[in-house]
C-alpha cells in the first residue's frame, strides 16, 4: 500500500474492485448460498460506481453530450437559429428523458441473481461492516501489527484478527446500524434543493474518467 496507515480508498480503483467482486465475491456467494439471491450492501465510493454507459455532465464538451444523446436516440434541443442549445439545456433534456444511471457492478450482480443495495451518499453509518473494519484496524494497531508488511503477511495478520472477532460484536454492529436508520427515519424532512456552481462554457475540457 502507498501509506500503510492511510485510508485504503487511495489504493483502490474500479478495475481492481470489479475484479475482486466478479472473481471472488460472487463465486463465494454461489458456494455459500447456492440457488439463493443475496442483497449486497454497498456505499457510493467511486470504485463501486463505475457506470456501464457514459452519462452527460457539465464538465463535458457540448459535442460529446450531443453524441451521447444521439446514441440514446434523444432529440437534441436547438436554438432558434438551428444551432445546438446550451449545455444546461441539453442536460435538462437528458434529465427529463429519465434515463437511469446503470452501474457495472449492479449488472454483474444481477447476472448472478443478486441485488446491490446502495447506501445514501456519506451515510456509511448505515453499514455495519464499517464498524467491523474499524475494529479490525484498531485491533491490529493494539497488537502492533505492521501494516507495512508484505501482501501475504499482512493478509495473514488480518485473517487472524477477523477470525478472533467475537460473534456478538457483529450482532451489536447490526443493531447499531438499525438504530441509526430509525433515528434517520424519525428526523424532519427537508425539501431538496440544488445550487449550480458550474459555469456554462461550451469550450471547457471534459473527462470521461469513471
Amino acid at each position: 500500500m502507498k501509506d500503510a496507515w492511510a485510508d485504503y480508498h487511495q489504493d483502490m480503483n474500479a478495475e481492481l474492485f470489479e475484479k475482486w467482486f466478479d472473481g471472488q465475491l460472487l463465486p463465494a456467494l454461489a458456494r455459500t448460498f447456492p440457488g439463493e439471491s443475496c442483497v449486497i450492501v454497498m456505499d457510493n465510493a467511486p470504485y463501486h460506481s463505475r457506470l456501464k454507459h457514459l452519462t452527460p455532465s457539465m464538465n463535458m464538451r457540448k459535442d460529446r453530450i450531443v453524441e451521447i444523446m444521439q446514441h440514446h436516440r434523444l432529440a437534441v434541443p436547438l436554438k432558434n437559429n438551428g444551432d445546438v442549445a446550451k449545455k444546461t439545456v441539453l442536460l435538462q433534456a437528458w434529465a427529463q428523458a429519465g434515463i437511469p444511471k446503470v452501474y457495472q457492478l449492479d449488472c454483474d450482480a444481477a447476472k448472478a441473481g443478486h441485488e446491490v443495495l446502495r447506501l445514501p451518499p456519506y451515510w456509511c453509518i448505515f453499514n455495519p461492516i464499517e464498524n467491523v473494519w474499524s475494529w479490525v484496524k484498531g485491533t491490529l494497531r493494539t497488537q502492533n501489527a505492521s501494516l507495512k508488511a508484505s501482501g501475504a503477511s499482512l493478509l495473514y495478520q488480518i485473517r487472524e484478527v477477523v477470525s478472533s472477532m467475537p460473534q456478538h460484536f457483529w450482532a451489536n454492529y447490526c443493531r447499531k446500524a438499525r438504530r441509526e436508520e430509525d433515528t434517520h427515519m424519525r428526523a424532519p424532512r427537508i425539501e431538496p434543493f440544488i445550487i449550480n456552481t458550474e459555469g456554462d462554457s461550451d469550450d471547457s475540457d471534459y473527462s470521461e474518467n469513471e
